[in-house]
């Protein structure tokens, strides 16, 4: 018997973001739960216990990243989190970090393999 694909949460409110780094994940034998925000990353969450991983951009609508991390940590999941940022939210990255965010992946060109690289470290 074949192992189950890891499984990732993917909250990105961006259709196109989510869409292109579902692609991504799942070209690398991920299989990928999307949510539109961080509050539907949070329902998702508590509502699969088998996912292994979180990917969450930091300006989301309802619930940010930040506040993902937050209430995650809050409510005892230590599943692991990276957060995607832009370049000009590195002051709020550091403190996602602090609160219990287990990496971070800037928004650019080499997106693609800084993502693939970050999970493959975390979840090896």
């Amino acid at each position: 018997m074949a192992d189950e694909p890891i499984r990732i949460l993917l909250a990105d409110d961006d259709d196109f973001v989510r869409e292109m780094m579902g692609m991504i994940l799942e070209d690398q034998g991920y299989e990928v739960v999307a949510a539109e925000d961080g509050a539907e990353a949070l329902e998702k969450l508590a509502a699969d216990s088998g996912i292994k991983l979180v990917v969450s951009d930091m300006n989301m609508p309802k619930t940010t990243g930040l506040e993902l991390v937050k209430e995650v940590r809050k409510r005892g999941n230590p599943v692991p989190i990276i957060i995607l940022s832009a370049f000009g939210e590195l002051d709020v990255v550091d403190e996602a970090v602090a609160c219990g965010a287990t990496s971070y992946v800037l928004k650019d060109e080499n997106i693609q393999d800084k993502i693939i690289e970050s999970i493959s470290k975390i979840l090896n």
